[in-house]
């Protein structure tokens, strides 16, 4: 009997020692601080004169240091880590007492002997394989979350990456508006020396210039908010987005698909709804679970004991189970098929929103190219006709300079309108490509691959690490 307690004794002390320890890992500002300042500036950008990285290079940083795609991976990696890890056997249980006699009469045997019972749990239905099944699903998910997030933040780096390249053709815009009005002043100044102008003009045109470098300051105010923007979704740091190169460019011009098609593409693209169709997916996979569930597990016990005052020892097994007669997991079956139901209706509804924000996208897309055209069409041919005349007129002597400054100011403000035109229609065109998930034209430089790919289901492929 004593070698009985022995070897139980050993094999709970074997369990034990298999259980994981702890090991700390606390979290130090200073030293996060210097990882992270160090990370910031770890990035091929070329020497301090060279021009600011193209769109490809930032997408390769984006991908590599973005804040928010570190985080999703982090959520992935904990999911994942629970797929890998087989849900186990519930743990076996063992009771080891005395079995205590009293009032055995003289001459009786020991008055204590040892009592040991088992226990086993058996679970039916398949739960454990639904278990593991559910782990699998939601690491998929968190895997297609980590790629919905991807494409988002590449999305929105389009816009971003678009926005610093006009900002920046503004600023040169400007800046010949700047000089034209200086040229104007020193103009005016030399048309009062000669009695033709007055001190009044003067004043104008002093205003004029104070006004143009307030705009250059309003200007380079908005480079810096795009710039901190970049460098905040990218994770690196913003000395790196110096002016872009002679030969950076926008997104190649493709054709804009109708809203028939556009509306097929949404639905197999849209990142919400990608994330949504995944949501759907677990809570399926939580249902069945939670249905199998309702099923008891089956619960086997041997027992070993003694009979206090006698010399024999009494083996016992025993199968038990619970009959569901009252508890069917009611509750949590209901509430997961109202959490299915839920998560259709809430894709519904965003595919709904989506459809709307579609057409909204495209008729303004529409509206936008429309200005686009009459401004390149009509207005800036004619500004610059207007140009051509005064020149002539200039050099023949019968057109007075200020109005010639005039005219070459209108035409430079007219090529300002039509930037702005130009950034209405590259709005209105991310607008889309927000809605529908997918880029419209690509930078110079960018593949198409380069890009994440939205699964349509996650049944096309297990969850990678």
């Amino acid at each position: 009997m004593h070698r009985l307690h022995r070897f139980l004794l050993a094999g709970v002390a074997v369990a034990l020692a298999g259980c994981q320890s702890y090991r700390a890992r606390p979290l130090v500002p200073a030293e996060i601080l210097r990882e992270i300042e160090a990370s910031r500036r770890q990035v091929e950008s070329g020497s301090p004169e060279a021009p600011g990285p193209d769109f490809a290079t930032t997408a390769r940083w984006m991908c590599d240091h973005s804040p928010k795609l570190s985080v999703a991976r982090a959520e992935f990696q904990k999911a994942w880590a629970l797929a890998c890890t087989k849900t186990p056997l519930p743990n076996p249980e063992i009771v080891v007492g005395p079995l205590i006699g009293s009032r055995l009469g003289e001459g009786s045997a020991r008055r204590i002997q040892p009592m040991v019972e088992f226990g086993f749990t058996i679970p039916l239905a398949g739960r454990l394989r639904y278990q593991d099944e559910l782990n699998e699903f939601r690491a998929r998910a968190s895997a297609l979350d980590l790629v919905v997030s991807h494409r988002r933040e590449y999305l929105g780096l389009r816009r971003l990456y678009a926005a610093w390249i006009l900002s920046h053709r503004r600023l040169v815009m400007h800046r010949g508006q700047r000089d034209s009005a200086r040229r104007s002043l020193d103009l005016t100044h030399r048309l009062v020396e000669a009695g033709d102008a007055s001190a009044l003009d003067t004043g104008l045109m002093n205003l004029e210039v104070a006004r143009r470098e307030m705009e250059l300051l309003d200007i380079r105010s908005q480079i810096a908010g795009i710039v901190e923007e970049l460098s905040r979704r990218i994770g690196v740091h913003s000395d790196f987005f110096r002016s872009p190169g002679k030969t950076t460019a926008l997104p190649g011009a493709s054709e804009i698909p109708a809203r028939d098609k556009a509306a097929e593409i949404l639905v197999a693209n849209h990142p919400e709804l990608a994330g949504l169709r995944a949501r759907y997916e677990v809570a399926e996979k939580e249902l069945r679970l939670e249905v199998a569930r309702q099923y008891p597990d089956i619960r086997v016990g041997p027992s070993f004991e003694g009979d206090p005052g006698e010399r024999k020892k009494v083996w016992g097994l025993g199968v038990g189970i619970t009959i569901p007669a009252f508890d069917r997991n009611q509750q949590a079956i209901a509430t997961a098929i109202m959490e299915r139901d839920r998560v259709r209706a809430e894709y519904e509804a965003a595919l709904t929103r989506a459809l709307a924000a579609l057409e909204g996208a495209h008729a303004r897309y529409e509206l936008a190219e429309r200005k686009q055209n009459l401004l390149e069409k009509e207005l800036l041919p004619r500004a610059k006709q207007n140009l051509e005349v005064a020149q002539q007129a200039i050099r023949a002597g019968t057109f007075d300079a200020l109005k010639y400054l005039e005219v070459e100011r209108t035409l430079r403000s007219v090529r300002v309108t039509a930037l702005d035109a130009e950034q209405a229609v590259l709005k209105a065109r991310f607008e889309l490509e927000q809605v529908m998930g997918v880029p419209l034209g690509l930078f110079p430089g960018e593949t198409a691959g380069e890009y994440p790919f939205i699964p349509t289901s996650m049944k096309q492929g297990k969850a990678k690490k």
